[in-house]
Order: structure tokens, then sequence, then C-alpha cells
């Protein structure tokens, strides 16, 4: 089980649906709610300095997304973006949040797209973090440490030797600040390959459920959207290099855009308060 600050709020909540029970955080109050998504590998406690950062105002939801950190993962769910995008909206329901902003990074921004196409007078306004929306910069970069569980056989075994230490030095390739990766985060995000989070990595990377359509049609869904928008970019990716805020600025032209130089993928790690201070300017901004 995940540790949670003694601080109650952080303490992790949970809810089922669908037969699963999902864990998720909600910190905060006030009528604007900010729906918290995070990217592959991490799970919701990636935004935890960010949420502490934000106005007590705003009400932030963190969830686990189906398959990763403590959320189950029943048979037959779903793990593409469409599949996610219905989890959360059945998890807001459950919630009764019927209006929600969005903050998403990494591949959690494809699920944000995806509530986007499906729901799109549900979101309020919309923050995307180091992403991309080109299908081809989902098929692996050499970089990642995690493409060798698409060999069958090799990574079964691969995860069977993993080891706490290895998944700090991925980490550290995406993560300036890497003090922060010492202690109690880093068990945190370790916790999950102690219970099975083996298996939603294997399926994900090895069914590659996300086609060119999928793509094409997320990126119209932004394309349509008119609400307040930002484009936060942690400036020194390796992976989602700055160019891909610019590709993503076209599709989103009124966006804020903030390039934070001080950041790598996890901005959420490197600046968590300048990320807080920015989606509190956006969530202002809805009507």
């Amino acid at each position: 089980m995940l540790t949670a600050s003694d601080d109650p709020r952080w303490r992790s909540r949970y809810y089922s649906t669908g037969g699963a029970r999902r864990r998720f955080l909600d910190a905060g109050s006030g009528p604007r709610a900010l729906l918290c998504l995070h990217g592959i590998p991490s799970h919701h406690v990636i935004w935890r300095e960010v949420i502490a950062a934000l106005p007590p105002t705003i009400r932030a939801i963190a969830p686990d997304l189906t398959g990763f950190g403590c959320s189950e993962f029943p048979p037959g769910a779903g793990l593409s973006p469409d599949d996610q995008a219905r989890d959360m909206l059945a998890m807001l329901d459950r919630l009764g949040v019927r209006r929600f902003g969005v903050v998403a990074h990494d591949y959690g921004a494809l699920v944000a797209c995806a509530l986007l196409d499906s729901a799109p007078g549900r979101v309020t306004c919309l923050a995307l973090a180091n992403t991309s929306l080109l299908p081809g910069d989902w098929s692996g970069s050499w970089l990642s440490p995690l493409q060798f569980v698409r060999l069958p056989g090799v990574g079964e075994l691969a995860f069977r030797l993993a080891r706490p230490f290895m998944l700090r030095w991925a980490y550290s390739i995406y993560v300036l600040e890497r003090r922060k990766l010492d202690g109690p985060l880093m068990d945190e995000l370790w916790a999950p390959f102690e219970h099975g989070f083996e298996r939603t990595l294997l399926r994900l990377f090895r069914e590659r459920g996300a086609g060119p359509d999928n793509f094409r049609r997320w990126r119209a869904a932004l394309s349509r959207y008119d609400g307040p928008a930002l484009i936060a970019w942690g400036a020194r990716d390796p992976t989602f290099t700055a160019q891909r805020a610019v590709d993503i600025a076209g599709l989103l032209p009124q966006a804020e855009k903030a390039v934070l130089p001080g950041a790598s993928h996890f901005v959420q790690i490197d600046r968590p308060r300048a990320l807080a201070h920015l989606l509190g300017r956006l969530v202002e901004r809805v009507e």
C-alpha cells in the first residue's frame, strides 16, 4: 500500500465503479474543480507538491488512472486514452463534479484530449504539459528505459529483476531536481511495482492501441476547444522537446504559453510552485 502524509489534506481516498476500487487525491474546496492527470509510469502522487501550492479555493482531484498506482485493474478494463476518459467521467460523476478544468501531463494529455472529444461541454479550462500529439512520438524514444518491455519474455524477466534504484535511475533522466528522488517520493513511485503494475505496462506498451486516426480525432478536439488554455513546458525534456509545445500551440493558438527553463519532463517535480502559479491564473480565467 502506498504511504500518505500525516496531513489529512494528502490522505488519498477511494471510490468504486465498474467493480473496481480506485484511488485519488481530493484537496481544496470551492466551486471550481481541477482534474490532474498523470502520465507513464507515474500516478497521482506526482501532483502532490503542485496541489499543495494551489489556492485552497480550487478543488484539485488527482486520480490514479486505471491500472496505475493503487487503482485496481479489473479483467477486461481498457487502458487506451478513450477508455481512461470514460473512467474519469464516471469518477467525476460519482463525486458530483459536473464541470471541471484539466491539467494533464505525458500520457494523461491524450486522456485530456479524449475528454474534450467525448464531453467538451464539461471542460472549463485546459493545461497540457510535456506531451505530444504525434503518434510516432509514442512508438518509443531510445532514451526510455521502458522500451524493453515490448520484447516477449524480456519484459517479464526485467520486471522480476527490477529494483527501486533502477526506477530512480529511470526517473533521473527526466528530472533535474534529483534530490527529490530520494526518500518518500521515490518510495511511493516504486510501490505500484510491488503490486502488479508490470501488468499495466506490459499491456500498454505491447498493445499500442492509439493509432493515427485516434490522434487526428484528439487533435481535432483540441482545435475545436475555445476555452482558457495553458501550455506549460519543462524546457529540458530530452523526449518531448519545446518543439512539441510549438506544435500544440498551433492547435490552441489562444493558449498562454510558458516554457520553464529549470524543468525537464517531470515539471511537477522540478517546478511545482511555478506550475501551480500558472494553473491558479488559468482557473481564474474561467467565467
